[in-house]
Formats: C-alpha cells, sequence, structure tokens
C-alpha cells in the first residue's frame, strides 16, 4: 500500500465534508457546497460548515431538492492543521506517479 493509499483512507474521517448540488452561475454549472447538519450554503473557509463523510452523506440521502438537480457529496481541500495539505486530484495523480517511477 502506498503512502497516497493511506491519505485516502484517512479522508474518510476528516470533518471537511459537504453536500453540493449544480447550479448555474453565469449560464455555466457550477458545484455549490452546503453544510451537511444544517444544508444552508457551506464555506470553503469556514470549517464550522463542514461534517463527517458520514454526516454529509446522511444529509444528501435526506435532502430532495426541487427540483432535482445534480448533487453529490465532497470534501473541502487545504491544510489539515498538522503540516499537511489536503490538494486537488492533481496533486494526488502526480504524487502516485512520482511513487510508481
Amino acid at each position: 500500500m502506498s503512502n497516497s493509499d493511506v491519505a485516502f483512507d484517512e479522508f474518510a474521517v476528516l470533518p471537511r465534508w459537504v453536500t453540493w448540488n449544480t447550479e448555474l452561475r453565469n449560464g455555466k454549472p457550477n458545484k455549490t457546497p452546503f453544510d451537511p447538519h444544517t444544508n444552508q450554503m457551506a464555506r470553503s473557509n469556514d470549517p464550522t460548515t463542514w461534517g463527517t463523510r458520514e454526516a454529509a452523506e446522511e444529509a444528501f440521502r435526506q435532502r430532495k431538492p426541487s427540483p432535482p438537480v445534480p448533487g453529490g457529496v465532497g470534501i473541502m481541500l487545504g491544510e489539515l492543521g498538522d503540516g499537511r495539505v489536503l490538494g486537488g486530484l492533481a496533486q494526488v495523480q502526480q504524487s502516485r506517479q512520482t511513487e510508481l517511477g
């Protein structure tokens, strides 16, 4: 198991999870994050608007937007507070490529 695999498993327990809906902004689709506890808009710089993956998954199952819109569960990126940074997929792919040689 690579370091990236271990880190990926750790994501599930981080309280950085939100739900999201696709909304149009300026005619383009955008993933808008929502707080899994309040179903209000989440903020990328406010961890109090995030929750556990379990909470986000449950909130997504319970929320039934009308009309139905594409959505899902996602994780907020950024500093983890212990010297590590949760980056985007491109960074994870690059890290895995480096490990694989």
